[in-house]
């Protein structure tokens, strides 16, 4: 959020951000959960959901420079359903989106 504000204050000063998106997450792991619970007590309704989980061939997919949405397998398919699944929530509450970005 500081790199933002930052941007913001010396290129954009309209710019707003929508949503933070918690990605790579491990849902056994204490300290992911510790961090989960502190990222929503810091940023409240900015923290987006679905949060994506971990999954082995991210840095794969990563390296590749490929889209989630095009890359074969069913883990890959099941995050891009979780990217869509954003998305969705993202336009289902429009409202706040089309305030964010018309201030």
């Amino acid at each position: 959020m500081r790199a933002i504000q930052l941007f913001k204050q010396e290129f954009a000063p309209n710019l707003s951000p929508v949503g933070i998106v918690a990605n790579r997450v491990r849902t056994g792991s204490s300290e992911h959960t510790y961090r989960l619970a502190e990222m929503e007590s810091m940023f409240g309704d900015l923290l987006l959901s679905p949060r994506i989980p971990e999954q082995a061939n991210w840095q794969q997919i990563q390296g590749a420079a490929h889209p989630v949405h095009h890359w074969p397998g069913e883990s890959a398919k099941s995050s891009a359903a979780l990217f869509d699944a954003l998305l969705v929530n993202l336009l289902a509450t429009g409202s706040g989106l089309r305030n964010r970005t018309q201030r």
